[in-house]
């Protein structure tokens, strides 16, 4: 299971351009706009209210 765009058995499928591949211990990862913005949100997340929003 992946967040992220891949060759994992389930993980978001892209119809975007696949820029480049990196894989890490038997996990592939495409580089791709999705998954730069899946990363970015990951990394720097909404503001908790936000958040609480998006889960009511």
């Amino acid at each position: 299971v992946s967040p992220f765009s891949g060759e994992s058995d389930i993980c978001p499928q892209d119809s975007s351009t696949n820029i480049h591949e990196l894989r890490v211990t038997n996990t592939s990862i495409q580089f791709n706009l999705r998954n730069l913005y899946r990363l970015s949100k990951a990394l720097f997340p909404p503001e908790p209210m936000v958040l609480r929003e998006m889960c009511k």
